[in-house]
């Protein structure tokens, strides 16, 4: 089922957590169960990130993911 960014956060398994500077939000990583490249199946979220040009290379980046899969991982 392809649903994209359609709805999201209506589904039980869809988590976003976003990184800010100065109240602006400058990145982004969020994970959902969506049939689309790469799907592997139907408990297997997509994971996905998005940080301005601006502001990649600086670790943001990665604390979001390691930030990401420590809740995965708490959630169970």
């Amino acid at each position: 089922m392809w649903i994209g960014i359609d709805k999201f956060g209506e589904y039980d398994d869809d988590y976003c957590l976003v990184a800010e500077i100065e109240n602006k939000v400058i990145g982004a990583v969020w994970v959902r169960i969506v049939n689309q490249y790469g799907h592997i199946d139907n408990d297997t979220p997509s994971f996905s990130i998005s940080l301005y040009p601006e502001y990649r290379n600086n670790g943001i980046g990665t604390a979001l993911m390691l930030a990401m899969l420590k809740y995965l991982t708490d959630k169970g």
